[in-house]
């Protein structure tokens, strides 16, 4: 018997017998196993997993998100209502002097608060920061480079201020230090038109009364914490 084969696009035709070959198993799409397998597969890989994550992820971030918010708006306000506090330990003029001798003359210096404070913290430390403003009116008759001066001087700045207070919560009762940390600006007078440098009167006003400010200051924080049987 005579076998002839022909060959299309790769699959091998039988077209006289006889011819064997061994057949594939064909799956029927249709049968009710295969129906019944697909939906299981897309229930269990797809479906069931997804809500589950979701719901995970949404029930803890929410309440660390809210949690989070709470915690910084009850700082901020602690924080409003303590520099309030220690605000109100501190006078609103610090210095003032009246007709004191100067350059022939005499002068009159006013150092104040020139706004509200602010405050910032640590674990020990309590740093308090406004803005401080000198003022200063005199009158000179001197001679300066060979020129003798009879004048008016106005001369005003405005500089930031600090007070660092250390707090001791371990002491009972609880002890404060304070520090006033203060730099005087280049300042210039106006003297009926002529300029003259002012900076060292006023600085060498502030190093001789600092002492006296911070121990003040201190006092009336540590009277205050001792009203409150601190």
């Amino acid at each position: 018997m005579v076998k002839s084969f022909i060959s299309v696009m790769g699959v091998v035709l039988c077209v006289a017998a006889p011819c064997v070959f061994a057949q594939a198993p064909v799956v029927d799409i249709n049968s009710p196993a295969v129906k019944t397998a697909v939906p299981v597969v897309k229930t269990s890989v797809v479906k069931t997993p997804v809500p589950a994550v979701k719901a995970t992820v949404a029930n803890t971030i929410a309440p660390a998100v809210a949690s989070s918010a709470a915690v910084k708006l009850e700082q901020t306000a602690a924080a409003r209502l303590l520099a309030l506090v220690i605000d109100s330990y501190i006078p609103n003029v610090l210095y003032n002097e009246k007709n004191q001798p100067w350059m022939g003359g005499v002068r009159s210096i006013t150092i104040s608060k020139a706004g509200a404070s602010v405050l910032s913290s640590d674990a020990n430390n309590i740093v308090v920061s406004f803005p401080l403003k000198a003022n200063l009116i005199g009158d000179i008759n001197t001679n300066i480079v060979l020129m003798q001066l009879k004048a008016h001087c106005v001369a005003q700045f405005t500089a930031p201020a600090k007070i660092n207070l250390a707090v001791n919560l371990n002491s009972k009762p609880i002890s404060v230090t304070s520090r006033i940390d203060l730099t005087v600006p280049p300042v210039m007078a106006d003297c009926d038109g002529y300029k003259l440098a002012v900076e060292g009167v006023i600085q060498s006003v502030i190093v001789q009364e600092k002492p006296k400010w911070e121990r003040d200051i201190q006092a009336q924080i540590s009277d205050g914490l001792m009203v409150l049987g601190l």
